[in-house]
């Protein structure tokens, strides 16, 4: 007895192979079986001839960061087929606040804060325990904004970090990293993340490497 039984849908695997025609039966929120179900049952029947089945879309560039609290069911995502996001994007991301970006991060979130009231985390930590804590529709992968970062240590203008600026933000990064984020994007024709050298990106991608992440 399953829970759900999808019928006669024409099944995309992601493996590249032609669309195959089979009965998929779920239990639990998992698929347990995909086959000729014919003689099954399930409390929920959906036909799906003259339809297709695939896994789930992947958005690797998205920026809900902080709009998936004003609407975690995500409804323009979900009814396209994407159920995982991966957000951070271009160098941006709301966390890690400090004083030195309260201004920046406040100004980006400002449609965020017209609907909650202020940007309730400083630590990325925070901000992830709150993403997980959140009951939403989508995955959400989460990777720290190096122009946040460098933002959370300079502010946005055109300055060189020295050495000691530059610990103090690949600490912040491996706090993120701890915390659990994916990796570290830039966005190197945006301010501030145009305003950084080469070292700089290379001695935080070290960083990043430890982990295992990525740098987008």
């Amino acid at each position: 007895m399953y829970d759900v039984i999808i019928k006669r849908g024409f099944l995309i695997d992601g493996t590249g192979a032609p669309p195959w025609r089979k009965d998929i039966g779920v239990a639990d929120g998992v698929i347990v079986k995909i086959g000729d179900l014919t003689s099954e049952r399930a409390e929920e029947v959906v036909d799906a001839e003259g339809l297709f089945i695939a896994p789930g879309f992947i958005d690797l560039h998205n920026h809900s960061d902080s709009s998936i609290f004003v609407v975690p069911t995500a409804d323009n995502y979900v009814t396209q087929g994407v159920t995982t996001v991966v957000v951070g994007n271009c160098g941006y991301s709301p966390a890690p606040l400090t004083d030195n970006n309260r201004e920046f991060l406040e100004y980006s979130e400002r449609e965020f804060i017209k609907e909650v009231g202020g940007i309730p985390w400083r630590s990325f930590s925070e901000y992830l325990a709150r993403l997980e804590a959140l009951e939403k529709s989508l995955n959400v992968a989460v990777l720290v904004g190096h122009g946040t970062l460098r933002s959370a240590v300079l502010g946005v203008g055109e300055v060189k970090p020295s050495e000691k600026q530059l610990d103090e933000m690949k600490y912040l990064l491996a706090e993120a990293m701890d915390a659990g984020a994916f990796g570290m994007s830039s966005g190197l024709i945006y301010v501030p993340g145009m305003f950084s050298d080469t070292r700089e990106l290379i001695e935080l991608a070290k960083v990043v490497s430890r982990y295992g992440g990525v740098y987008a």
